[in-house]
């Protein structure tokens, strides 16, 4: 009968599969860095008998990636973490592994390069609170920056701008640190919104910065009297009358008593007393013998 002859040659596959024989990353230059971890590129491996589904890692070994402690993978993705200032390191030596699903495993070096580009979130304010009440020049906080160095940027609180909206006219800058300008009152103003402007010489950015007014205990300014003007008849042990206290801490609780002054301050100490916010008369009164009484008067809030 009739025949075909056909030569075939047939292949013994590894019961451990081949491994990744390539791996690629789809970015290797960085511009900038604002709010590490920075997205650098994205992995791929090549493999005869497997698409996909490999597992992307750092490998930790010493001098393999030297640089691979400032970069984390997740899934396919590679990250560039906070790394160290540009004026001190641009380019970073890392070096990737792909694993496939037998185990097998296949490393790459690649040089990542960081390219300087003036970015907001690289900079931070060391301290976003000032106490009211301080005095003026009163340390605030310093901006630094984990990717620049000190010497690599200037600062300034501009002042051509909406000051209605910026509090830049009531804080300073002295090279890096910022200070008050202005003694700040809680009850008036808690916060202000501040413009910076940063420069390296050759571009320039702005960043807003929120400083917060914490408040502070305010001694009380004043006492009143509900009255100053006395019945000589009014019994003894009789409320003569009521005392407020003006203090800027609305609702804090205050003490008031009768306390010792000059001798004249006070010479009308005695015929009074205090129980709670009552002025209370301990002595009659005789219009014909004594019309006017001086006392002296304090309150004290809860902070004392």
């Amino acid at each position: 009968g009739a025949s075909f002859d056909c030569e075939v040659l047939l292949q013994v596959a590894d019961d451990l599969g081949t491994p990744p024989y390539d791996i690629t990353l789809s970015n290797t230059l960085v511009i900038g860095i604002d709010d590490p971890p920075v997205f650098v590129g994205t992995m791929a491996a090549d493999d005869f008998d497997q698409q996909g589904g490999h597992v992307f890692s750092l490998p930790t070994d010493a001098g393999l990636g030297p640089d691979n402690a400032f970069f984390t993978v997740n899934g396919d993705e590679l990250y560039l973490g906070a790394p160290l200032p540009i004026s001190e390191k641009g380019t970073y030596e890392i070096l990737l592994a792909a694993t496939d699903f037998f185990g097998n495993q296949f490393t790459k070096a690649f040089t990542v390069t960081v390219e300087e580009k003036l970015s907001a979130g690289a900079f931070f304010l060391s301290n976003d609170v000032v106490a009211e009440n301080q005095p003026v020049n009163t340390v605030v906080g310093f901006f630094d920056s984990d990717i620049f160095q000190a010497g690599e940027y200037t600062l300034a609180l501009p002042l051509d701008i909406d000051l209605g909206i910026y509090g830049n006219a009531k804080f300073g800058l002295s090279g890096r640190t910022l200070l008050t300008s202005a003694v700040f009152d809680f009850e008036s103003d808690s916060s202000f919104l501040l413009l910076v402007k940063i420069s390296d010489g050759l571009s320039e950015i702005t960043k807003e910065v929120t400083i917060t007014v914490s408040d502070q205990n305010d001694p009380p300014t004043g006492i009143s009297l509900s009255t100053h003007i006395l019945n000589e008849s009014t019994a003894v042990d009789s409320v003569v009358a009521t005392l407020a206290v003006e203090d800027q801490d609305t609702g804090d609780a205050h003490v008031f008593s009768l306390i010792v002054g000059n001798g004249i301050n006070d010479e009308g100490n005695a015929t009074f007393r205090i129980d709670g916010d009552k002025l209370v008369l301990s002595l009659p009164l005789n219009y014909e013998e004594k019309e006017f009484y001086n006392i002296l008067l304090q309150a004290t809030d809860s902070q004392g």
